[in-house]
């Protein structure tokens, strides 16, 4: 695999490309935007009706995308490159830490205008730099959240890279690079041309800064460049006075060193900053650096030349890491300096030993850093390779999913608790190239899991942070979900043994219940679901299902419709699962289980035409055509069609029918009308959202991910290839989207809002791991717990296609062509749909050619 190497150059060179302007090209574009704003509110894709050049000018208006492609056309790696200051909204670019340990999991943040922040474990309840966002999903840095650096030469100062605002006209060759674990920003001003480059260590909870300055100019120079962060290890939970009297900063071994004295903290950590050759300057204390205000573009040190070397108290402005290095460079001649930034140990004998490692060991060996990251992604990319010829799908596929997955399990949705479902979730997603990771996640998840077989809502990020206990019903019904996933990649039947404890509903505390085995847990909780039912005997909502926000439907009656069709989904998982290790009973009992309860959801909750998505505690339907708010919904009936619910009563065709009322030209909205105010006291706080926003209405792309699975299931390839090309990030018009090319984001705002069609929320959402699902069934190479069975669905678009897939830990290369009958050959014979892993070489790669019968 050729990798995108941020690091290596050996001249500091760049594009010639300006920070941005309104010259003619910027006013024709504009003019563009709104003719595809016009487009959307007319129900049209936004690009209708403009050439091809007109939409790539749009789609590339702020970015390019640059894959690298290995010797046999498959996309390998991928990096966004961004040449404007002025993005919509800054792009948020996340990095994080490749170990599989569930602690000391380092993530940073960063955007092209050096916005961002770093945590640890957590980004509310672990921020480790100033992040004043409180939302419960990182979305966009405040203007404190950032990292700052700036040049001082004879009496002048300046930015080192361009503010919005101030002095951009000074600055040219602006490129920010954004690639797998990898942060690049390059701008030159005054002959000085000036970059910095930021990774995260694959196994310590820290990040890797380098700056380097290259005289262009044909004089020496001699100058200063400053660096300035704000330091937060304030108390989890904060509490008002902390920061004021139990933090404080020392210098030990060279290294500028921050610590929390405070007892009662619940996550505990210190940080520390330190640099491979001696700083000639430094300041600890932000109203030292910064001077009287901090709202001059300048700091004070910078502008006098030289900081004051102050230890860390924050009476006023706060804990910062701020240092100074001096250099003189020739003509021609450039430098680089290389810094650390991360969390280390409180004991102070610890912390010596660690200062050293990270001397010795990580600043004086950073290419060795660098090194281990390009291996670690070749080996999760290589773990399961596409080439359709749809570059946006293969991209997908290959990179930017994995890489957006490996980020959310580590920090669930950024939250400081980890959502159940979200977890569970996204481990889905991760089995395929991360499977020790998920394993260990896994087990951790379990432990939150009550004797009854119910589970909490969210767990503690942290130690005795607390967990969130409110019995939202679908918590345990994903279980069986991500145990089939995980054995079915894995085929790790060894896991089913691993006993693991339960939590006491009362005390939240460890159960004295006696812990049982995985296989058992998962029992419980599909047991939970079938026996815990309001009216009809449909599984109970509880506070609330997959959609919190309907959080007032449930009381002792109230039903969720969605959630049983998931339970019949997840009972046919464990019914086979059962049968596979010899538990003929479970299987029995799990296939009645499914039957029973779509017999129940086809006798009760079909409206006519669509199902209705719950009952409320008095028996009224939630989302039917009685309904003036809400009157259909998007995910139970999507599921009604892969759990065959729908198919049991011969209505697929009717729902797939009804759910065509929900679709938008950016994708389908999680139910329509939108709530209002007067349906508060029947649903819950989703009424509290404004119409088109988050779960009211919205093109929800967890929602829209259900969706494409559905179609992919169903074999509506052409349908589902038309559909997904129109949600993926690189899809989007930026200037509506506002989103990030490379991520996938929480929502689109539906059509009942004034901002259709644009993105407002995060990059951490639960759909991609469904997407990726969807993809699968498409290509037709699934794996299930005997092995990998081969069932190719492909879009007529697709003429021939190829996977390369790491499955148990053989090496497949599977073709895929159309021709006049099915047939598979394995290494040259003839082979049955199924491929048992078991007598397969490891030593070898498999070849699987597969000639699929087309449609007439």
């Amino acid at each position: 695999m050729v990798t995108c190497n941020l690091w290596d150059r050996k001249v500091l060179g760049f594009a010639q490309i300006p920070t941005g302007g309104m010259g003619k090209v910027e006013t024709d574009l504009d003019k563009l935007v709104e003719r595809c704003k016009e487009n959307l509110a007319g129900g049209m894709a936004p690009l209708d009706g403009l050439t091809s050049p007109q939409a790539d000018k749009l789609l590339h208006r702020y970015w390019r995308i640059h894959d690298d492609v290995d010797k046999d056309g498959f996309i390998s790696n991928s990096a966004v490159e961004i040449h404007s200051l002025h993005t919509p909204r800054p792009v948020l670019h996340m990095m994080c830490s490749n170990h599989a340990n569930l602690r000391d999991q380092w993530a940073t943040f960063w955007d092209q205008q050096c916005g961002g922040f770093s945590c640890v474990d957590s980004v509310l309840a672990g921020r480790m730099t100033s992040h004043l966002d409180s939302n419960y999903v990182p979305t966009c840095p405040t203007a404190q959240d950032a990292r700052s650096f700036y040049i001082h030469e004879e009496l002048r100062s300046w930015p080192m890279f361009p503010i919005p605002g101030f002095e951009e006209d000074q600055y040219s060759r602006f490129l920010c690079r954004q690639g797998l674990d990898q942060f690049d920003i390059r701008a030159a001003r005054e002959h000085l041309a000036c970059s910095l480059n930021v990774m995260v260590h694959s196994d310590l909870p820290i990040e890797l800064w380098q700056v380097t300055l290259a005289n262009n100019a044909d004089e020496p120079r001699k100058l200063s460049w400053f660096f300035r962060l704000r330091v937060n290890i304030d108390s989890y939970p904060f509490y008002y006075f902390v920061p004021r009297v139990v933090c404080e900063g020392i210098i030990e071994q060279g290294a500028m060193v921050f610590l929390n004295h405070d007892k009662s903290n619940k996550h505990p950590r210190a940080a520390m900053l330190a640099s491979a050759e001696p700083m000639d300057g430094f300041d600890m204390m932000g109203e030292t650096f910064d001077g009287a205000s901090q709202r001059s573009p300048i700091p004070r040190a910078v502008a006098m030349g030289q900081c004051s070397n102050s230890l860390g108290l924050q009476p006023y402005a706060g804990l910062v890491a701020a240092g100074q290095f001096n250099c003189e460079l020739q003509p021609g001649q450039q430098k680089s300096w290389t810094l650390a930034y991360g969390k280390c140990p409180t004991d102070k004998p610890a912390r010596k030993q660690f200062l050293s490692q990270v001397s010795k060991d990580v600043l004086a060996k950073s290419g060795l850093c660098l090194d281990r990251i390009d291996q670690a992604w070749r080996t999760k990319i290589s773990a399961g390779m596409i080439r359709t010829g749809q570059t946006e799908v293969d991209r997908y596929y290959n990179v930017w999913s994995r890489y957006q997955l490996r980020n959310q399990v580590r920090f669930v949705r950024g939250l400081d608790k980890i959502g159940y479902r979200d977890v569970m979730q996204d481990l889905l997603g991760v089995c395929e190239f991360e499977a020790s990771y998920a394993r260990a996640r896994i087990l951790e998840a379990l432990r939150y899991q009550f004797p009854d077989g119910r589970a909490v809502r969210q767990y503690e990020a942290c130690s005795n942070g607390g967990h969130d206990a409110r019995l939202y019903q679908d918590s345990p019904v994903w279980i069986a979900y991500t145990l089939h996933r995980y054995l079915a990649e894995t085929g790790d039947l060894a896991i089913l043994e691993e006993t693991v404890p339960f939590t006491d509903p009362e005390t939240l505390q460890a159960s004295r219940a006696a812990p049982a085995s995985v296989y058992q847990h998962a029992l419980l909780a599909l047991r939970s679901l079938y026996q815990n039912t309001g009216h009809h005997g449909l599984c109970r909502i509880g506070y609330g299902d997959w959609n919190d926000a309907l959080s007032g439907i449930g009381g002792r009656q109230g039903v969720s419709v969605w959630l049983s069709c998931a339970c019949v989904h997840a009972a046919r998982m464990m019914s086979e699962l059962a049968g596979f290790i010899g538990q003929d009973a479970d299987r029995q009992e799990f296939a009645s289980v499914a039957d029973d309860m779509a017999e129940r959801i086809n006798a009760h909750a079909w409206d006519g035409r669509w199902y209705v998505y719950a009952m409320d505690d008095n028996g009224q339907a939630i989302g039917s055509s009685t309904c003036d708010e809400g009157r259909i919904h998007l995910n139970v009936n999507t599921w009604a069609i892969f759990s065959g619910v729908a198919a049991a009563a011969d209505r697929a065709q009717a729902v797939w029918a009804a759910v065509e009322q929900l679709a938008t030209p950016v994708g389908h909205m999680l139910l329509s009308p939108p709530y209002s105010a007067v349906s508060r006291r029947a649903v819950g706080r989703i009424a509290d959202v404004a119409g088109g926003m988050f779960e009211n209405g919205s093109i929800y792309t967890h929602g829209e991910a259900f969706y494409l699975y559905a179609l992919a299931h169903a074999g509506k390839s052409d349908t589902w290839l038309a559909e997904i090309l129109k949600t993926l990030p690189t899809s989007q018009v930026p200037d509506i989207s506002t989103a990030p090319p490379h991520q996938q984001s929480n929502f689109f705002v539906g059509p009942d809002h004034t901002r259709f069609g644009e993105n407002l929320f995060s990059n951490f959402t639960g759909s991609v791991t469904w997407y990726r699902l969807g993809i699968e069934m498409i290509l037709g190479a699934i794996p299930e717990l005997g092995g990998l069975r081969i069932a190719p669905r492909p879009p007529k678009a697709w003429q021939q296609y190829e996977l390369r897939k790491l499955f148990r830990g053989r090496r497949l290369h599977i073709v895929f062509r159309p021709g006049r009958c099915n047939k598979i050959t394995l290494n040259g014979d003839e082979a049955s749909e199924f491929i048992s892993a078991d007598h397969l070489e490891t030593s070898q790669e498999h070849r699987i050619e597969v000639e699929y019968e087309t449609p007439v």
